[in-house]
């Protein structure tokens, strides 16, 4: 900068307005390059500036995206709420069947209990009756085997009336060729009575009663008679001897015939047989030993031997329902 000084001033103002004027310039230097350092201060800021409205539009758009994610996540909550309150209702129904089968399971162990017990019941009764059945056949099989018994006993004492028939016949026949022998024994069978012509040393004649109640016919209430064994209810007293007479009077006497297994009457119940028929009263007036015993004698001339009582299949005279009392 320059100054006119010509209008005569002196040297000495000059001089300071000369420093003072070099002191201005330098402040006005430093003031330049204060305002150059501002300017470029001002541009860095302007450029930050910038750069801070790049980074605000960055954050808007990251803003903006933040904001669809939250959208997005409370869309995902909403329906997770809706998710957990459908499986509150479902566990809510869960627990109302668990309810439901817990009483089921408790009414199954009750029934399985019932049942576990009835069957066990069942079981006992069925135990019961099979022995009570078992019992029963064993007592229908004792009944089979003395009705056998009785059947192969009466068989055998028809087969010797038979056979004492046929020797009536023929001595019958010889009587008539010699008429000193006297006649007064007889052989009933079947309420039919037949002459025996009497021998020189005549047996008393006797019956072996059997009397039957009606009502022991009965199949539930009929029980047969063990072999040999007189029935107290039956045969109230000894059976009571023939009437004397004159064909009879000098008879020799006879034991009654025995068992020859049991040693008692021959005596057997009324049975029926295979037809479900009831036989007639056997009535035996003739004493006649056991078959098989040491005193019998051959009834017949045949050559063919007599069957013996050891063929004739006994029942075991151990058992409580034959044996003796």
């Amino acid at each position: 900068m320059d100054y006119d000084l010509q209008d005569g001033t002196d040297a000495c103002t000059r001089a300071s307005c000369r420093a003072k004027i070099a002191e201005l310039q330098a402040k006005n230097a430093e003031l330049e390059a204060k305002i150059t350092e501002l300017e470029d201060r001002i541009e860095d800021n302007w450029k930050y500036i910038e750069s801070l409205h790049e980074k605000d539009h960055d954050l808007e758009a990251k803003n903006a995206e933040l904001e669809a994610k939250i959208t997005e996540l409370e869309d995902r909550i909403e329906d997770n709420w809706k998710y957990i309150e459908s499986l509150h209702e479902k566990n809510h129904d869960l627990e109302e069947k668990y309810v439901a089968s817990r009483k089921m399971s408790k009414a199954a162990e009750e029934n399985s209990r019932s049942q576990a017990k009835d069957k066990k019941a069942w079981n006992s009764a069925v135990l019961e009756r099979d022995e009570v059945i078992k019992e029963y056949t064993r007592k229908c099989k004792k009944l089979q085997d003395l009705y056998e018994y009785e059947k192969a006993f009466r068989e055998e004492l028809e087969r010797i009336n038979e056979e004492l028939l046929k020797k009536d016949e023929l001595e019958r026949s010889g009587s008539r060729t010699s008429p000193s022998k006297d006649h007064g024994a007889s052989i009933s069978h079947e309420n039919h009575e037949t002459a025996v012509p009497r021998s020189t040393t005549p047996t008393p004649s006797f019956k072996i009663q059997n009397h039957v109640d009606e009502s022991n016919t009965k199949p539930s209430d009929h029980k047969p008679s063990a072999p040999g064994k007189r029935r107290a209810e039956s045969v109230p007293g000894k059976p009571a001897a023939a009437p004397v007479t004159d064909d009879n009077k000098n008879a020799r006497k006879k034991p009654k015939t025995k068992h020859p297994k049991t040693s008692r009457d021959a005596e057997w119940s009324k049975m029926k047989d295979q037809n479900g028929n009831a036989p007639e009263s056997f009535k035996f007036t003739f004493s006649v030993p056991a078959p098989g015993s040491s005193d019998a004698r051959p009834v017949s001339g045949s050559t063919e031997p007599a069957a013996r009582v050891d063929q004739i299949s006994w029942p075991d005279l151990n058992d409580s329902a034959t044996a003796r009392p």
